[in-house]
This record gives C-alpha cells, structure tokens and sequence, in this order.
C-alpha cells in the first residue's frame, strides 16, 4: 500500500459544521424564509414560485434543510 492510497477513517469522513456554523446558518435559513413570506406574486413568478410554494417554503423550521448543507463547505461558511 503506498501513501498516495492510504486514507484514515477522519480522511474520509465528511467534516460536519460546528455548533456555532450551525448555528449561523440556521440563522441564514431562516432570515432567507422570512423574505421568502415577504415577496408579492409577481416576485415569486419570476422565482418560479406560487403561493403554495411560497407558505410551505416560509413555514419550514429552520433545522429542516438538506442534510448535505449541514456538511462543512456545502453552503456558506
């Protein structure tokens, strides 16, 4: 086995966000729903969006996003 091909088990492993990255981009999240809740429906058609969309998305928690976002370097810093 060469060096080039030896990995340890914390090499591999996906490095998770600390508690305060966490944190921050729960905040994120949710400062993101908030204006989300505050677009007219001409904005949202532009995004693509209707009021459905728009009081499903604005009601989530803020812990409830994709689980790769809670991944360090995946979405913010």
């Amino acid at each position: 086995m060469t060096d080039a091909t030896f990995h340890t088990a914390a090499q591999s492993a996906p490095a998770v966000r600390s508690w305060r990255q966490s944190f921050a981009l729960m905040l994120s999240i949710r400062a993101e729903r908030a204006a989300l809740a505050r677009l007219s429906a001409d904005q949202l058609a532009d995004l693509g969006l209707d009021r459905d969309d728009q009081s499903r998305e604005s009601r989530r928690a803020a812990w409830d996003v994709p689980a790769q976002w809670l991944l360090a370097g995946k979405r913010g810093k």
